[in-house]
């Protein structure tokens, strides 16, 4: 799909809060899901954080 720029600590975008999730099974997460694989891919990454709110 796409490999989408990491945001690190400190980005203003980190503090948003995120909307909830309403199909979990959805085109869009699945499609949201790959592009996060492919990110990591590409920086041969093994795992991705997310805020502790």
């Amino acid at each position: 799909m796409a490999v989408k720029p990491i945001l690190k600590m400190g980005n203003p975008a980190l503090a948003l809060v995120s909307s909830p999730v309403e199909d979990p099974a959805s085109e869009t997460v699945h499609n949201l899901l790959q592009d996060m694989r492919d990110t990591l891919d590409d920086v041969n990454g093994i795992a991705s954080g997310t805020p502790d709110r």
